[in-house]
């Protein structure tokens, strides 16, 4: 079954696990409204479709587990100015995903030399 979008009124909960629960579809964009919530479990459901950039209004979450799932698209920018839960979603990366990571990553740092003005 879905998550039920209506979750997103819990604005008060601050831990939810629905892990392991054959969850399928879109994560609802409401849960973005949970701005309490702390620790977020989504991991190994079958969810489909783009990470709402309406959870990057979940200022206080700690923690976020996407993994194992037919999520697609970019992390929204906003999850990915949250430092503290960055680390957390890289963490739960797939080697694959991990390499591309730092592939980006030394490219970004060979963009900045090669961009960069030599000391005298």
């Amino acid at each position: 079954g879905a998550i039920p979008a209506e979750l997103g009124q819990m604005t008060s909960l601050q831990y939810l696990d629905l892990s392991r629960n054959q969850l399928s579809g879109p994560i609802p964009p409401r849960l973005g409204q949970m701005t309490s919530l702390q620790y977020l479990d989504l991991s190994r459901n079958q969810l489909s479709g783009a990470i709402p950039a309406e959870l990057g209004q979940m200022t206080s979450l700690q923690y976020l587990d996407l993994s194992r799932n037919q999520l697609s698209g970019p992390i929204p920018p906003r999850l990915g100015q949250m430092t503290s839960l960055w680390k957390r979603i890289a963490w739960k990366m797939s080697k694959e995903e991990k390499e591309w990571e730092k592939r980006k990553y030394f490219l970004w740092k060979m963009s900045k030399l090669k961009n960069s003005k030599p000391q005298a």
